[in-house]
């Protein structure tokens, strides 16, 4: 998964999968969903992000290095190493 803030359009992007996006819907205002070639939901934009999300690009930078380092329970292991 990738989120990415886009500030000139104050829109932040999540990102679910890598395939190509077929087609998009407006599910409310400000809310568009990507789909693929299956109907698989591989997008989601939230636009004015600043709307509900108080600073969009801490989000971004948080997820960044969430998602960039695996948990120990991702890994299977606790903080003992066991």
């Amino acid at each position: 998964m990738k989120i990415i803030y886009d500030a000139q359009r104050d829109a932040i992007r999540f990102l679910l999968s890598d395939a190509p996006i077929k087609r998009t819907s407006t599910a409310a205002a400000g809310t568009l969903l990507d789909f693929d070639d299956q109907e698989r939901l591989v997008g989601l934009e939230v636009s004015p992000a600043s709307d509900l999300i108080p600073d969009p690009r801490l989000l971004q930078a948080v997820a960044v290095n969430v998602l960039a380092e695996p948990s120990a329970a991702a890994e299977g292991t606790d903080e003992s190493g066991l």
